[in-house]
């Protein structure tokens, strides 16, 4: 044994101690907000339902989107698509491995070039200290004392962001039905159309296999990222430089004015709008997202991507999706053409963007403060975790069953299972009376 490692420690790899299995997708009817299990994805609990994937308690860990997050359910539940999970058993500390995972920053694992995502292979191989079980119990209870404070500091950044969210999405709402402005026309007077009759112009992108770094020189062309478009704001630096052996496409460059709508992609970032109104030279739209040109005497295009941004529309955006999984939906020319946008005279158009524009820069401040702090929490977070798992936290007692005997019994379990037959597995029925704290 190395002498760095605390007595009783072994070192092993994440694949031996949590070995992931996948999640599996849940389409939107089999969600019930009177069920009583938890339906996990990468940010977290994001709804319910009334059956579970998991037989009990689970380790859940953010396969693509929020790579390498980490939560735990107390209760059978149901991690979809996007994530993967550990199930319990005897042998494993669902908490412990929770902070152990935390403390490694699985997110330097993303090789992806997209929607970031975790490899399992490379999640597999990742070498980690293993401390006995016994002393796993008493790290996480020094741990939880330790983070109580910190987490309740993290809760009230959080509510306060989430709060802050809900302003924005209610002043979208209010550009859009009407409400924002004293002079603006509302309810009868506000006239709404498909979207499809203010389109002049509509074209799909082009992905190439690009370089991941953004263009170097101004007369380099690049391709955009989905993640330029987010709502009612384009950030023309998301974008990867085109390779030299590849002519670039000047018909689908990107210009001020146009607005751009995310085509496909996960439930949250299909139908994303954004108009163009400052942007650099050379720069293309990528595959998954529509450039649109808009007839200028119907609609002026950062008011169109504020109403699309806004939660009334959006939720029609949201139901002209179509897709089996939640990770990969898509958004159709005549289906996004069919939903019904408002249509205020430009005029009033101007002045909704003017106080939009207000409102936005208050919020990006308020987002930058509150990012800030709990960037400075997340830090401290993962240094109190990196030292528990490290041997510091609390004192070895040798008399404990160490963890090469905890590795032995892993062993000998995943062998007897490979050459065990396995039985077919169905859906289970929840058993839990209440809702839990995911």
């Amino acid at each position: 044994m190395s002498m760095d490692l605390p007595t009783g420690w072994e070192r092993t790899t994440l694949g031996i101690v949590a070995p992931l299995a996948y999640g599996k997708a849940l389409p939107q009817g089999s969600r019930s907000t009177l069920g009583s299990v938890p339906v996990f994805g990468s940010s977290g609990c994001i709804d319910w339902t009334d059956h579970a994937l998991t037989a009990g308690p689970t380790l859940i860990v953010g396969r693509k989107g929020s790579v390498g997050s980490v939560f735990v359910s107390d209760c059978p539940c149901w991690p979809i698509d996007t994530v993967y999970y550990v199930n319990a058993s005897p042998q494993r500390n669902l908490k412990f491995l929770r902070y152990l995972i935390e403390s490694l920053s699985l997110q330097r694992l993303d090789k992806s070039t997209a929607v970031p995502g975790l490899s399992r292979d490379d999640y597999n191989v990742v070498e980690v200290r293993l401390p006995p079980l016994a002393e796993q119990s008493r790290i996480v209870g020094v741990l939880e004392e330790h983070l109580s404070d910190l987490d309740h500091a993290v809760a009230n950044l959080k509510s306060a962001r989430s709060k802050t969210s809900a302003y924005l999405a209610a002043s979208f709402n209010a550009a859009a039905m009407g409400t924002l402005l004293s002079d603006q026309p509302s309810g009868d007077k506000l006239e709404w159309r498909p979207f499809s009759s203010t389109i002049a112009d509509i074209s799909q992108g082009w992905s190439p296999k690009c370089h991941p770094e953004p263009p170097t020189i101004d007369d380099q062309w690049g391709v955009i990222k989905t993640t330029a478009i987010q709502p009612a704001r384009f950030d023309s630096s998301e974008c990867k430089a085109l390779p030299q052996g590849f002519q670039p496409r000047p018909d689908i460059e990107i210009r001020v004015g146009d607005l751009l709508v995310t085509r496909k992609g996960p439930r949250s970032r299909a139908g994303v709008a954004a108009a163009v109104r400052q942007t650099r030279s050379r720069l293309m739209i990528c595959d998954t997202v529509y450039r649109i040109r808009l007839k200028s005497e119907r609609a002026r295009p950062h008011f169109m991507a504020i109403v699309m941004s806004s939660p009334t529309v959006s939720s029609a955006i949201d139901r002209a999706k179509a897709g089996i999984s939640e990770s990969g939906l898509s958004l159709t020319h005549d289906r996004l053409g069919a939903v019904l946008v408002p249509l205020p005279p430009l005029d009033a158009q101007e002045r909704i963007e003017a106080e939009m524009d207000r409102r936005i820069e208050a919020v990006e401040r308020a987002y930058a403060d509150i990012d800030l702090q709990l960037a400075r929490a997340a830090r401290l977070r993962l240094s109190i975790c990196q030292s528990a798992v490290s041997g510091r936290l609390v004192p070895q007692d040798p008399t404990e069953k160490s963890a090469g005997a905890l590795l032995a019994e892993v062993r000998s379990q995943s062998t007897t299972r490979a050459t065990s037959s396995s039985s077919p597995r169905g859906l289970k029925r929840a058993t839990t009376p209440h809702r839990a704290n995911g």
